[in-house]
């Protein structure tokens, strides 16, 4: 997907907003795949730990509607332990 890989680019400087789409796009089904899923997730909670408090907030609604909409694809991406900030 080229949106993470604009996420994961060190000079780009829309990464709220651009998490603000990935959000849009999950919330209306677009992801299809668990191997999209299993790339996007991951990149998702990197960004909880962000410095950027707008990208921590769109990183983490994100993340919910994955869990809303997406709810029979994550249950393997359920961790034992929880996260520490």
């Amino acid at each position: 997907m080229k949106l993470m890989k604009l996420l994961r680019n060190e000079s780009f400087k829309g990464k709220a907003g651009l998490l603000t789409l990935v959000g849009s796009v999950v919330g209306k089904g677009g992801v299809l795949s668990r191997s999209l899923l299993g790339n996007l997730i991951p990149c998702l909670v990197e960004f909880l730990g962000s410095d950027d408090w707008a990208s921590r907030k769109t990183a983490a609604e994100a993340l919910e509607r994955v869990a809303v909409v997406e709810r029979d694809l994550v249950s393997e991406f359920k961790s034992s332990r929880s996260i520490e900030f």
